[in-house]
């Protein structure tokens, strides 16, 4: 039987370190996958992105819109952290 050398069954896995994307290009790619979805209506949505952090500020009319532009934001390649600073419009206005 042949001997089994111990470091041909080593598997080595790293993590990738995400390239540093500029803020402004980050900020394009959060805007273009938001508008990516026909029905989400943003007007009313602001988006800044600092030092690969977006702050997501405004309002939305309903909750899944809430929940997807969370996200549609998360998924940006790029992004490090998501700040949700939106607000959940009420039935009928405020």
């Amino acid at each position: 039987m042949p001997t089994r050398d111990p470091l041909t069954e080593v598997i080595i896995k790293g993590k990738r370190i995400p390239e540093r994307v500029p803020d402004e290009e980050l900020t394009r790619r959060v805007e273009v996958a938001l508008q990516s979805d026909k029905y989400l209506y943003l007007d009313h949505v602001t988006i800044r992105v600092i030092n690969g952090v977006v702050h997501l500020e405004g309002s939305v009319s309903e909750d899944c819109d809430l929940i997807d532009v969370l996200r549609y934001a998360r998924r940006v390649p790029g992004v490090k952290r998501i700040v949700n600073e939106l607000d959940l419009d009420s039935p009928g206005g405020s």
